[in-house]
């Protein structure tokens, strides 16, 4: 009885938006920060030549496109949401707000901003050298590859 009712408040607590959001960016938060610590463990053989820049670049464009898309996402469904409130009954505003999807989906802009933004303060600070910068570098074109999947 009581590990079905766990297991039921834990799938109540995975629907929570905030909740995807604040794994997703914590996520992507991580992976900035670990490309910094794990770049010195790289065999100085593997580095490839980066532009100088490169990185900041993309990351500037995906910091700028992921806050465009997040907002305009963001203000769709609150849109969506107080249309709902005033037209439709209520048990279709509680399957609106839990949608998946479009959670998943918000999710992974925030935290893909969140992630361009790690890194952009990173590379300023320098604290990426020349394989952690790779480390970034890769980790951007997984970021990339989620963001279009």
């Amino acid at each position: 009885m009581l590990i079905g009712r766990t297991r039921w408040l834990l799938k109540q607590f995975k629907k929570k938006m905030w909740v995807r959001a604040a794994l997703f960016s914590l996520g992507a938060v991580a992976t900035a920060v670990m490309s910094a610590l794990l770049g010195p463990l790289i065999p100085a053989g593997w580095e490839l030549t980066l532009a100088a820049g490169s990185v900041d670049s993309i990351l500037n464009i995906l910091a700028t496109s992921m806050l465009t898309v997040t907002t305009f996402s963001l203000s769709i469904m609150v849109t969506a949401y107080g249309s709902a409130t005033s037209n439709v009954t209520p048990r279709s505003t509680t399957l609106l707000l839990d949608d998946s999807v479009a959670q998943n989906t918000l999710s992974t802009f925030l935290g893909s901003f969140l992630f361009s933004i790690v890194g952009i303060i990173g590379l300023a600070a320098d604290l990426y050298e020349g394989n952690g910068r790779l480390i970034l570098f890769m980790a951007t074109l997984v970021v990339v590859v989620i963001i279009t999947a």
